[in-house]
């Protein structure tokens, strides 16, 4: 018989602004940590989140980190939010919106 254990979904649960283009994130199943958002902040959809002020008004919807600056909704996958922190825990170097590690995912939810 298959194994029919559903996954949770990785989902950003709180989330603390500490400054600049910093949050303090946690994720539902328990992992803490700080991400640095300000490189992205130069770049595309997200240039109106440069000014600290709009990158401030943030909150949580569809278990991500959601802005809605100038009638706009930008949003960052849950799953990036997530490997980000992870590698920062680990020590590893960061890596581009593209790479997600689905083995340290899934580890937790074992």
């Amino acid at each position: 018989m298959p194994n029919n254990k559903i996954k949770a979904m990785c989902e950003v649960v709180d989330a603390d602004y500490l400054g600049g283009h910093k949050l303090r994130l946690k994720f539902n199943d328990g992992l803490k940590g700080e991400i640095d958002l300000s490189e992205h902040m130069n770049k595309g959809v997200f240039k109106p989140l440069k000014d600290p002020k709009k990158f401030t008004q943030f909150g949580l919807i569809y278990g991500t980190i959601v802005w809605k600056p100038d009638g706009m909704e930008l949003d960052i996958a849950p799953e990036y939010l997530y490997q980000q922190v992870y590698d920062a825990k680990k020590g590893r170097k960061k890596h581009g919106f593209s790479y997600f590690n689905k083995e340290s995912w899934e580890q937790k939810l074992q």
